[in-house]
């Protein structure tokens, strides 16, 4: 979940790994990595990533090789799906191309207010908005237009009167962008986007597996939607208090938010609307702290999926515990 810490777990890593077959050093590793509950050491599961990876800007964010090794592989995988595409090695020298491009002032302008240009300004960046171009390809493309239509008159990069659609169907040869340009002839949206980056999110998980849960049963309960529902009454008064006194910081923000809207949920997008910029870190302190100082207590805050989206909610009568212990 992050990269605190990293020293000193590469040498729990190493320790575990020293002891093992080296035939077993996968499994072995996998598993080390599963167990683990602490804030600064646990490993995202495949929801967490996805629901994180799908808003999250990467571009800026990430180094450009781990950016580009990761389309790469996306590309292979769509390959793999079906042995009618030609099995291929990819340049070396790709570059990464934003589809909506990063100065969509030029020629992508619908006259947005301030506040919904800066949510743009973040979106250009997310995993749905990049892919692969060769570099003649990623000048030629630039700042031009998506279609033809709204490309008439533009003769900047050469190919007048052709949009940015057109290019890519043109020169490129990768499933990634041939998947790309499918169910979009006249436009590319933010909506785009943000369906693309769902999708790419889930395949990236499909790539690379997150965790096995089952190796970590102190984090189960947070990871297995509403069923620990009807089991407040484990949680009185007095170990709410308690742990009201012990959370602070992002943990205890994200219990008041959700306390506050119970028992309705909130998404990733709502809880960075109020400055909470990744309750997954939160969610996951939370569940270390019941793990360790709550132990045998269910998990107090459930989440579920909806339309694609994750939604973590709290019961009313946890809200109801909770905001009496937070108002001493």
């Amino acid at each position: 979940m992050t990269t605190k810490d990293v020293n000193k777990f590469a040498v729990v890593l190493l320790r575990a790994l020293a002891k093992a077959p080296v035939n077993q050093a996968g499994s072995v590793l996998r598993r080390v990595l599963s167990e683990q509950t602490a804030v600064s050491r646990v490993w995202p599961t495949d929801a967490e990533l996805q629901d994180d990876l799908s808003d999250a800007k990467v571009y800026g964010n990430i180094r450009q090789d781990r950016l580009r090794l990761v389309l790469g592989t996306v590309e292979q995988s769509l390959r793999d799906e079906s042995a009618m595409h030609e099995s291929i090695t990819l340049p070396e020298r790709l570059q990464i191309e934003h589809v909506m491009p990063q100065g969509w002032r030029a020629y992508w302008d619908e006259g947005l207010d301030p506040e919904a240009a800066v949510k743009r300004d973040r979106r250009v960046h997310s995993i749905g908005n990049l892919t692969l171009v060769t570099q003649a390809l990623n000048g030629s493309l630039s700042n031009r237009p998506w279609s033809d239509a709204m490309a008439q008159g533009l003769d900047k990069g050469g190919h007048p009167g052709e949009g940015k659609r057109t290019l890519l169907n043109q020169f490129s040869l990768l499933v990634l962008n041939k998947e790309l340009l499918d169910g979009h002839p006249d436009r590319w949206t933010e909506d785009d986007i943000r369906v693309r980056s769902l999708a790419m999110a889930k395949r990236i998980c499909s790539i690379w597996p997150g965790p096995d849960l089952e190796a970590r049963p102190s984090i189960t309960p947070a990871l297995s939607g509403r069923e620990g529902r009807g089991r407040d009454d484990l949680w009185d008064a007095s170990s709410v208090q308690a742990l009201a006194d012990d959370c602070s910081g992002a943990i205890g923000a994200v219990l008041d938010q959700l306390a506050a809207i119970a028992p309705e949920g909130w998404s990733t997008v709502e809880f960075q609307s109020v400055g909470i910029a990744s309750p997954h870190s939160a969610l996951g302190g939370l569940s270390a702290k019941l793990a360790a100082k709550f132990p045998g207590l269910p998990n107090v805050v459930a989440f579920e999926e909806r339309s694609g989206q994750w939604f973590w909610s709290v019961s009313t009568d946890f809200a109801k515990r909770w905001a009496a212990a937070r108002s001493r």
